[in-house]
């Protein structure tokens, strides 16, 4: 499992006996002492977990033991912040003097308070002041936040020139690199983000990370190839990056290799780092490579993971449905709308299969709202008019094929739908134009256009039109 610091949880290992200690303390209605220190954890603690009445019971408390010191009164501004009281932190924090202060952990606090409130300038200052007067020791820490803090207003410029700063004299810290990468990819500066990432490669060949962070690059860039190379690389030089192996599946999946995302995904699943996608990714692939009964125990699995994850229950009706099955599939597609009715994609593929069973009564009010959800498919426009035509509502199915060809004029399938349907209704000249036009759109499609429209082998002219079309 990957150990880069920004992917570990909160590190309960300290924690525990502090927690141990202070509800014991609050069930049989003791005073405990804790140290400060002590108190700056739990309260991280019950921060992390959201409790702010434990939170603002151990400020009190905290106050009472320590009355003087200012990390208690920071933490308080802080829980005020995450309770949505900024202006009661900031009176706190504005009464807090750092002058004289050598703690920098108060002006890391400090402006961390600020920052959350949306003073992002009093929070740079502070960081300005805490980077002038920084030992050795904390001047990283201190580059690193005022970088952050850079990011964060969108002056990508200082916080590049910070995390440079720091990596001129660490050569081989990740925080940063990662960091200058996101600054650079939020300024929309790519080719400065794969020049850093070279040099810091080039004099750190075995960080597996800064493999992994090209890789993600090149998948922003749509540079599958190279970020497959990166992935690969990352891979080899940490066989347990699960995070890298998963984002090797989804470059992979990019580019069709199905078979080698598979491979990736499965290398990927480790205990530490699984979930339900990973899964219902394997099943999608077996899909695409028609091997639907691996697709099968694959969304299997993410259901037994999660099985309120209503993508694994449309995977097992997509899976039936290729299986000629469309009547199992559809009690997982109705499983799957359980769980998330305002899909409309599951919507979809639910009167999908209700045309597949022939049920097209069913299929058209469910289409019709799929229409009229204005979802980005071009496939509605035709599917929704076929139903209208099968219950006998041809003037509404040419109002929505002309409102498709209108939406997407160039799509060329909706042009050889609309000529299906004036086929169907004999209008065989108003036909002829409308395929004239699909075919110089896309004239490879005459071969399939059959298969949608067999009435036109009833249709001399069409057949013409079609057989002489070069």
């Amino acid at each position: 499992m990957e150990d880069h610091p920004d992917f570990l949880p909160f590190d309960h290992g300290n924690i525990n006996q502090l927690i141990e200690k202070f509800e014991e303390m609050t069930a049989v209605g003791a005073q405990y002492y804790f140290d400060v220190e002590e108190f700056e954890e739990l309260i991280d603690f019950y921060l992390i977990e959201s409790n702010l009445e434990t939170v603002q019971l151990l400020v009190d408390l905290g106050k009472g033991q320590h009355p003087d010191s200012v990390s208690i009164q920071l933490k308080e501004a802080e829980s005020l912040v995450y309770n949505e009281k900024a202006k009661e932190a900031l009176k706190i924090i504005d009464s807090v003097s750092l002058y004289e202060d050598s703690n920098p952990e108060h002006y890391f606090s400090k402006a961390s308070i600020y920052s959350m409130a949306d003073q992002k300038e009093k929070a740079i200052e502070i960081l300005q002041n805490l980077v002038q007067i920084s030992s050795p020791d904390d001047l990283v820490d201190a580059k690193m936040a005022l970088g952050k803090e850079y990011q964060e207003i969108g002056d990508y410029s200082e916080s590049i020139n910070l995390y440079l700063e720091i990596i001129s004299s660490d050569s081989s810290n990740e925080d940063a690199i990662m960091e200058l990468t996101l600054s650079c990819e939020l300024s929309l500066q790519y080719d400065l983000a794969i020049k850093h990432l070279d040099d810091y490669i080039n004099n750190n060949p075995y960080s597996h990370f800064a493999w992994f962070l090209l890789g993600n690059l090149y998948m922003t860039m749509e540079n599958y190839s190279e970020a497959i190379k990166a992935y690969d690389y990352s891979t080899l030089i940490n066989d347990s990056f699960s995070e890298a192996f998963f984002n090797l599946g989804n470059a992979y999946m990019k580019v069709e290799n199905f078979e080698e995302a598979i491979a990736s995904y499965k290398s990927s699943i480790h205990p530490e780092f699984i979930d339900p996608i990973t899964y219902n990714f394997i099943g999608h692939c077996y899909i695409v490579l028609e091997k639907n009964e691996e697709a099968i125990t694959y969304f299997q699995k993410a259901i037994d993971h999660s099985p309120e994850y209503a993508d694994g229950w449309l995977g097992f009706a997509v899976a039936y449905s290729n299986m000629d099955n469309s009547q199992e599939g559809l009690l997982y597609i109705e499983k799957a709308l359980k769980l998330n009715p305002n899909n409309m994609y599951y919507h979809y593929f639910h009167a999908d299969l209700l045309v597949n069973l022939g049920d097209y009564e069913s299929a058209e009010p469910i289409y019709e709202s799929v229409y009229h959800s204005e979802m980005e498919n071009t496939g509605i426009f035709g599917d929704y008019a076929e139903a209208l035509v099968f219950n006998g509502k041809g003037k509404e199915a040419f109002e929505v094929l002309r409102a498709g060809i209108s939406k997407y004029p160039e799509e060329s399938q909706l042009y050889f739908k609309y000529a299906a349907v004036l086929i169907h209704f004999k209008q065989i000249m108003d036909a002829e134009s409308i395929l004239y036009i699909a075919l110089e759109m896309n004239p490879s499609y005459k071969d399939q256009f059959l298969s949608i429209c067999p009435e036109a082998v009833h249709h001399p002219a069409i057949m013409d039109l079609l057989e002489n079309y070069n």
